[in-house]
Parts: structure tokens; C-alpha cells; sequence
């Protein structure tokens, strides 16, 4: 993940100025203002995770959350009445997740605003490409399904569980859900904008 967190950093202007390492799977890069924390764990309970996750944001004002879901984490956001869903709605400004991640109508309810970005038959591809089973009874391929813009142009990376052996058609590079809490029109524009590129 390294190298990707670093990546987005350069993309986004900012410039490494020191790395933290907490553990051998929790570090921290600061970039001026920014702080960019990583760490890997398994979700398993609620009472010990959360709070777990919540020390690491360290009262952070504005957060956004990258949520690699996988299907069995998929499983724990999308439950009925989840507190995992409740604490990134809550803790988060914003999330980015691939087709793993929360459902897109669990945004829709807590207010806040979402684009789908990829294409769908792209990310479902990839993961036949990949040999993982995502039938189409998956939640959120399900509801997807009924809302995802339709030709929706193909990302310009390999995201989630997009495939980088996609071929020179570079069909196959996953889908991407960007949702954030509402702004002002100014922040909301700008936000547009910048997942436009």
C-alpha cells in the first residue's frame, strides 16, 4: 500500500515530509498539514475494533476513509443495523470503496451524496478474470445493478479488485464509489471536478 499512499499524495500536490511506523501494519505519512494513516487488521468486534479505529484518527477534523472491503468485511457494513456502518458514516467525511464496500443506498439514507465512477460489467469481468465469485445476488452488486450509469467510461487504473492483466482492450479495471458527506455547492463542484479527472 506504500507506494499507492505515497502516489496519491504526489498527485494531490503534497510532499512526504516523514513516515511513522507504528507497527509492521500500522504506519503514518505526514505531509505537511496532511496526515495519512494505514493499518491493516481484521474486523472482527465491534466493542474493540471501533474504538481501536477511532484512536487512530487522533480528533482528526476532516477524514476520508479508502474502505477495501473484500466480502467478508463487505458482510459486517452491510448488516442490518450495523455499527460498523454507523462509525464510518459518523467518523468519515467522505469514503471511497470498491464494489465491496457499503451499499450505495445506505448513503442515500444518511444524506450524503455519491458517484459511481468504472463501469460495472468491468469490475464483474474483472473478478471472473480473477477467479473470485461474486454471484449476482451480492448486495451491492444487486442494487448496482438498477443504478449504475450505463456505459459508464472504464477507469484509467486498476482499482478494488480491478485486474492490470486486463489486455489491450483495458476492459477490467474494477468500478469505484466516491461519497461524501454535503458541502456547500463550492466544495460539491469542486469535488465533482477533481473525480472528473
Amino acid at each position: 500500500m506504500l507506494p499507492a499512499l505515497v502516489a496519491s499524495l504526489a498527485a494531490l500536490g503534497h510532499t512526504v515530509t516523514g513516515i511513522e511506523a507504528h507497527s509492521p501494519t500500522l504506519l503514518t505519512l505526514h505531509a505537511g498539514r496532511v496526515r495519512v494513516t494505514y493499518a491493516e487488521r481484521l474486523l472482527k468486534e465491534p466493542a474493540v475494533d471501533l474504538p481501536f479505529l477511532s484512536s487512530l484518527l487522533d480528533n482528526s477534523k476532516q477524514h476520508w476513509t479508502l474502505f477495501k472491503a473484500a466480502e467478508v468485511a463487505s458482510s459486517l457494513f452491510n448488516a442490518e443495523n450495523s455499527p460498523w456502518l454507523r462509525w464510518l458514516l459518523k467518523s468519515s467525511v467522505g469514503v471511497v470503496s470498491d464494489i465491496t464496500g457499503p451499499l450505495l443506498s445506505a448513503y442515500s439514507r444518511a444524506g450524503w451524496r455519491h458517484r459511481m465512477l468504472g463501469n460495472l460489467s468491468s469490475a464483474s469481468e474483472a473478478y471472473n478474470r480473477l477467479h473470485i465469485r461474486l454471484g449476482g445476488g451480492h448486495a451491492f452488486v444487486k442494487e448496482a445493478q438498477q443504478t449504475w450509469p450505463e456505459g459508464n467510461d472504464e477507469l484509467p487504473f486498476v482499482f478494488g479488485y480491478g485486474n492490470h492483466r486486463a489486455g489491450t482492450d483495458r476492459h477490467g479495471f474494477g468500478a469505484m464509489v466516491v461519497a461524501w458527506r454535503p458541502f456547500g455547492k463550492e466544495q460539491t463542484d469542486k469535488l465533482k471536478e477533481q473525480t472528473d479527472k
